[in-house]
């Protein structure tokens, strides 16, 4: 039986907080980042693109196969042979194609025809040349292939495009090297839709970009897999990872390993842990070992390669699909470059005391570590899907329609009672249940009630049900209950907690008549919280129950509860409207149709809404099953005369549905008002304006009914000269006859004085040596154009202005005055011109020492110095002492002297100027001024440098100074001596001035002196300086003479104390001394040089004394010497006995 997935949800769409947050580490050891193309990464679904673990209850299945062997195949054989394509699909369109089965698993009685498909992925790979489109040529036929493209069909269909898009976000294509890497490629695309619609089966992918042939070293390949994440609610939990990307992976001398981290589940808390592996690669060798694929022990922190029943530890890449029992087509034991493994790993032992328990993920663990490398083989690896068993806390809501209803009309209601249950194994917090309210449903009609068990009563942090305030567009608001610490009940079937509630369909158009609007009252929700004592998040749908026949008995019901509404009954009934029939009002036309008259103005569009007022007069009324939302008018005219005027009037109701009703009514307009009229305003104009309407005004008028004829009759009143009044009566009249009249007043003046029209300005030169000219003007010419003129200028005070005109400028103004004593002037200049410049004289020559005159500031200034000016105009007061100005300044740029040459100009107030040029002449013959630094004396070590002793200054009034040093230097003793410093400043001039500075270089310190150190010798030593050292001394200021002298202490024999002083003196007399102990000492005994003889003596009884006592005076006869004194003999002898 085939199941179609897309009406089917998860019932427990499980999620933890810790889940946004999960990633994939790659940690990789020696150079391995430089071969990892595209970063590993978790592989979300296009519908929950934050889930990057799936928690589910069920698994995930790996299916997939090759689309190009050997020509000549054996199960032995590398891919760098000839390769031919796979095809098996009968499709002449394709040419490669295989396929491969997809099954779910059975695991306690599951069905997997009743499985839920979440995540669907397929990813294809092969190895074509460096293009990423390219075409092939077989025979006659010529067919393109994409490297980002292959085709898909379920067994029966039709085939599909699946594209690995271009996009610059990551992983989402996966890699397509352009000669590197050896060309060998990875891509993915999503199929969860495809997937879920056609289910488990027999799946075919065709037209892989590869390409049939010797592909040389490497050679060709090409296949594909896919991953199908899946849930069934009989299964066990697990956490499921999909993580793609692209690694090249090549030896690097010896053995090249890269390890990466998987952080993020979170497994069962106690029990042996199952663990599912799934890997996809390229180019692995069936003939080439040396690849691995290993996981950590986490009890010895080693890795440990993995292996499956298709391959070896030592050659885990090795061609081989193995998918347990999905079967496919072809089944080649050698997929020349293709691979695909999915394999439970041996977990160690599930006794919690052996050492190896769960060895390499145990329980509540949330990582682990794997290493893929190479000794030799070189392949490409692009995607490894984990899943372990997990712990989820459980608990159960379900929901029930508690009305009878079927359907429901807008304004109708539906009952529903939510039952909570915990079925896991522990309590839960902060347990929160959260029921979307649709925007089918009225918000401000809703009722629920939350209620406790009694036998569980009351919950820890329990808190009433409450409404959140609608999403827009999404929800009308939330019913948010959360009821705290769900407890563990004595019986998982115990209902703890229950919510009922009422949904009121609503009855507003504007909602049901939306395009968008969905026709039925759905009820969805979550319940969701933490394990109080794992601490794991939960989330679980709404359900209705559990499948009570069919092949999904115990499969829980999935909400949505949905219950139809009857919109379209409800929606289609159209209002009422009435109105009376007829009414008659006084106008002219449909303007006087007014509030007043006619209760509403005339409108010859559609008016706004008067739902408001319609129904306040008798006769006026309007109603609906829902809610009339507007009622409008339109009013066209029937008859366009004004006695009387017809119209049609029509009221339109329109309901909150947008069905409407009309009803008509007729106005009728009779006009007995006469028209109205308008004068124009009385004017006042000259006498030589336009007298007519046309210049003065037309009166206007209007008729409420009609047009408006206009007539006008005048009657005039003469005055003085042209002037007049005008009394200009208008008359308008309607078309009905009706007249009414209205007076201008036009009154005619002469205010404008009469016309004149000055003769030019005149200008002139007055002669020379004079102050005035005599000028000849022309006589104005004059009119007035209401009457004679008399003029006269207020120069001569006749019409005629010629006479004789002083220096400057003269203003002449003519008057003229017409008959009714209107004047007017007009003015004009007449300009006496002084072209003759004035005389100006400078100051004499000056002579100045160094400091330059400032230039004088004023004319005042210039006079005062000797400077003079006068004009021909006024003499000296002719001259504007404002003018004067110095023009230039110009220097020869000489020194000792320098010469300036100053021109002052002035002009005349007629502003004719003259100049005049002042010579100064600039020495210096003064020495500059020098101060030296005083006199020093120093130490011979001193710096006597100027930089040390100090260095003179100077100063000069006119220039700067240039100051240099010479020394004489008189020697004295050592490096003593006496420098005379002379001090010389000289300013520009050469100008120069010398002083001396003395400086004493005197040596005060006494050498210093390292006396040799005291000895202690032999007295048969060398007592000498030479023997045991010499005084050494150094002076800073001249050589060292080196002196010594003995003080000597007797002691034994030869030895001594002698005290050595040493004296080190310079060449200025300065001494130190240091002593020296030299001790002599004897710490050598005397020698024996001749041994004493033996003596033989005679005893004669009577003490024979004598020759023994000669021999003991002689000592035997022995000889001894010594090096440092005398010796002194001694010896043992005792006394005779007296027989001797």
């Amino acid at each position: 039986m085939e199941k179609q997935y897309t009406t089917k949800t998860s019932n427990k769409n499980y999620t933890r907080t810790l889940l946004f947050s999960a990633f994939l580490l790659i940690i990789t050891v020696l150079n391995s980042y430089s071969q990892v193309r595209v970063p590993f990464a978790p592989r979300t679904a296009s519908a929950s693109p934050s889930t990057t673990i799936y928690t589910v209850k069920g698994d995930f299945t790996m299916v997939g196969n090759t689309n190009l062997t050997l020509q000549n195949y054996t199960t032995t054989a590398n891919n760098n042979a000839d390769m031919v394509y796979v095809d098996i699909d009968g499709d002449p369109n394709t040419w490669n194609s295989s396929s491969a089965t997809i099954t779910f698993s059975e695991e306690n009685d599951a069905i997997p025809e009743c499985s839920n498909i979440i995540y669907a992925g397929l990813y294809w790979t092969g190895r074509a040349g460096a293009d990423e489109i390219f075409t092939v040529t077989n025979g006659t036929e010529t067919k393109e292939f994409d490297k980002r493209k292959v085709q898909l069909k379920k067994a029966g269909g039709v085939y599909q495009d699946v594209i690995a898009t271009t996009t610059i976000v990551p992983n989402n294509n996966i890699y397509f090297p352009s000669g590197l890497d050896g060309d060998m490629y990875s891509a993915y695309a999503e199929v969860t839709d495809y997937v879920t619609a056609n289910g488990i089966g027999e799946y075919f992918v065709a037209d892989i970009a590869t390409l049939e042939g010797n592909g040389g070293n490497i050679g060709y390949y090409g296949g594909w897999g896919m991953v199908v994440v899946y849930e069934n609610s009989k299964m066990n939990w697990r956490d499921v990872t999909v993580f793609d990307g692209h690694a090249y992976v090549q030896r690097e001398g010896g053995v090249t390993n890269y390890t990466f981290d998987i952080d993020g589940f979170k497994t069962a808390e106690n029990g042996y842990i199952n663990i599912k592996l799934g890997v996809m690669a390229g180019e692995g060798d069936v003939g080439v070992p040396g690849d691995t694929f290993g996981i950590l022990n986490r009890t010895t922190n080693l890795y440990e390669s993995l292996s499956h029943s298709g391959n070896t530890v030592t050659n885990f890449f090795n061609s081989s699909i193995n998918t347990g029992l999905n079967p496919r087509n072809p089944t080649l034991v050698n997929n020349t470059g293709v691979d695909i493994a999915m394999f439970d790993i041996d977990n160690g032992s599930n006794v919690v005391t052996d050492p190896d328990y769960n060895k390499y993920i145990t329980n509540e663990q949330t990582s682990t570590s794997f290493q893929y490398g190479t000794s030799q083989d070189t392949y490409v690896i692009f995607n490894v899907t984990f899943s372990v068993d997990a712990y989820i806390p459980e608990t159960e809501i379900i929901v029930a329609n508690t009305s009878t209803n079927t359907s429901l009309d807008p304004g109708e209601s539906a009952d529903f009672t939510i039952e909570i249950k915990n079925t896991g194994t522990e309590a839960t917090t902060n347990t929160t249940l959260n029921i979307p309210i649709p925007l089918s449903v009225d918000p401000t009609n809703l009722t629920f009630t939350g209620t406790v068990n009694p036998v569980y009563a009351p919950l820890d942090n329990y808190s009433a049900p409450t409404l959140t305030p609608p999403v827009p567009n999404v929800n009308n608001g939330s019913i948010v209950w959360n009821m705290g610490t769900l407890p563990l009940p004595n019986n998982p079937d115990d209902v703890i907690a229950e919510l009922t509630f009422s949904y009121t369909v609503t009855t507003d158009c504007s909602i049901l008549t939306d395009p968008d609007f969905d026709e039925f009252v759905t009820l969805l929700g979550t319940i969701s919280g933490t394990g109080e004592t794992s601490g794991t998040d939960f989330e679980f749908n709404l359900i209705q129950g559990y499948e009570t026949d069919g092949l999904c008995i115990g499969d829980p019901i999935i909400a949505p509860i949905e219950i139809p509404i009857n919109v379209t009954d409800y929606v289609n009934e159209a209002p009422t409207i009435t109105a009376p029939p007829t009414l008659n009002t006084n106008g002219c036309d449909e303007n006087d149709i007014t509030a007043s008259s006619a209760r509403y103005p005339f409108s010859a569009t559609e008016s706004g809404d008067i739902k408001d007022s319609y129904e306040d007069v008798t006769g006026y009324t309007a109603s609906d099953n829902g809610t009339i939302v507007s009622i409008t008018y339109i009013d066209e005219i029937v008859s366009n005369t004004s006695c009387p005027l017809e119209i049609t009037r029509i009221f339109t109701a329109t309901d909150d549905c947008g069905k409407t009703a009309t009803a008509e009514q007729i106005i009728s307009v009779v006009d007995t008002t006469p028209p109205s009229i308008t004068a124009p305003a009385d004017v006042t104009i000259e006498c030589t304006a336009d007298e007519s309407s046309a210049a003065n005004g037309v009166a206007t008028g209007s008729d409420t009914c009609g047009a408006v004829t206009i007539t006008e009759s005048d009657v005039v009143v003469d005055a003085c000269g042209n002037t007049k009044t005008i009394t200009r009566t208008w008359t308008a009249t309607d078309e009905c006859g009706n007249a009414t009249s209205a007076d201008q007043t036009i009154t005619v003046q002469d205010t404008t004085g009469p016309e004149i029209s000055c003769p030019s300005n005149a200008t002139v030169t007055a002669p020379s040596g004079q102050s005035n000219a005599y000028v000849n003007i022309a006589i104005p010419t004059v009119s007035d154009s209401c009457g004679s003129v008399t003029f006269s200028n207020d120069y001569t005070l006749t019409e005629d202005a010629s006479g004789t005109y002083d220096i400057g400028t003269t203003s002449v103004t003519y008057t003229a005055i017409d008959d009714c004593g209107n004047q007017s002037t007009c003015s004009f200049t007449v300009t006496v011109n002084d072209e003759e410049a004035p005389e100006i004289n400078c100051p004499p020559t000056i002579t100045v020492s160094c400091i330059v005159p400032d230039a004088y500031a004023n004319y005042v200034e210039f006079v005062a110095a000797g400077g003079s000016a006068t004009d021909n105009d006024g003499g000296i007061d002719g001259i504007n002492p404002a003018s004067f100005e110095l023009t230039s300044e110009v220097s020869d740029n000489n020194t000792c002297p320098e010469k300036i040459i100053r021109v002052y100009s002035i002009s005349d107030i007629h502003g004719n100027t003259a100049s005049c040029s002042q010579e100064i002449i600039v020495h210096d013959e003064i020495t500059p001024t020098i101060v030296v630094p005083s006199d020093a004396t120093v130490e011979c070590t001193s710096d006597t440098s100027s930089a040390t002793t100090g260095v003179a200054t100077a100063s000069d009034n006119c220039s700067s100074v240039t100051i240099t040093e010479s020394d004489v230097v008189l020697d004295a003793c050592g490096n003593t001596k006496t420098i005379t410093r002379t001090w010389t400043a000289t300013d520009e001039c050469g100008n120069a001035t010398s002083a001396d500075q003395t400086i004493t270089v005197v040596d005060t310190t006494p050498p210093s002196i390292t006396a040799p150190t005291d000895v202690t010798i032999e007295c048969t030593a060398d007592e000498s300086s030479a023997a045991n050292g010499v005084a050494t001394g150094s002076d800073t200021c001249g050589a060292v003479t080196i002196t010594e002298s003995d003080v000597v202490v007797d002691a034994c024999g030869n030895t001594k104390t002698i005290t050595r002083t040493w004296t080190a003196t310079d060449e200025c007399g300065n001494a130190t001394s240091a002593d020296q102990t030299i001790t002599v000492v004897d710490t050598t005994p005397p020698s024996i040089d001749t041994d004493a003889s033996n003596s033989t003596v005679e005893c004669d009884g009577s003490g024979n004394t004598t020759e023994l006592n000669a021999w003991l005076t002689s000592n035997g006869g022995a000889v001894a010497s010594d090096t440092c004194g005398t010796i002194t003999w001694s010896n043992n002898y005792s006394a005779l006995s007296d027989d001797c």
